[in-house]
């Protein structure tokens, strides 16, 4: 439980940091995964982000490149 408890606080403050700069909570777990990987495939990063396909990931990266 002190798992969830943590995430939640995590994203309570990840989500209008995110906003602030434009993009997406899941656009912005994109952007820790290559903060800490380095350049990746979509594939791989939709592995580590656990909650999206290899397809949408593209979609998250298309949409930061715009942003950026």
């Amino acid at each position: 439980m002190n798992l969830v408890r943590t995430s939640d606080l995590l994203m309570e403050r990840v989500i209008p940091l995110a906003r602030k700069y434009g993009i997406s909570a899941p656009a912005s777990n994109v952007l820790g995964i290559l903060e800490g990987a380095g350049r990746r495939s979509p594939r791989v990063i939709s592995q580590r982000a656990l909650f999206t396909h290899p397809a949408t990931v593209t979609g998250l990266l298309d949409s930061l490149r715009n942003v950026a």
